[in-house]
């Protein structure tokens, strides 16, 4: 009779304690996303004064460099780009594979 009483008892022990590490837990990981809802916004929304603003800024640089090029200042207002590859470190090495002997 005493081992059924003492199973009953650790089991209800077993199911207290996994509570409240299920509640402890919750806590937890509340009080580490709490932070992230409560900060400012980074990023507002732009008012329609401004991005107007900015569209026709964009639009009369796109209108300059146009007129640019079609009186051939090109080269002045844009370098021309090189190939890049993903691997390239931009220290000034070359490889050549011609001094390569195997």
């Amino acid at each position: 009779m005493r081992s059924v009483y003492c199973t009953v008892h650790t089991d209800s022990l077993y199911k207290t304690l996994t509570y409240h590490l299920q509640r402890l837990k919750y806590k937890v990981r509340l009080k580490t996303l709490i932070p992230l809802y409560l900060r400012q916004p980074t990023d507002r929304l732009k008012s329609e004064e401004e991005l107007v603003r900015e569209e026709k800024e964009k639009l009369e640089k796109l209108e300059m460099e146009r007129l640019q090029r079609m009186h051939g200042f090109k080269e002045d207002l844009v370098p021309e780009r090189q190939h890049r590859s993903a691997d390239d470190l931009d220290d000034g090495f070359v490889f050549n594979m011609y001094e390569f002997h195997i």
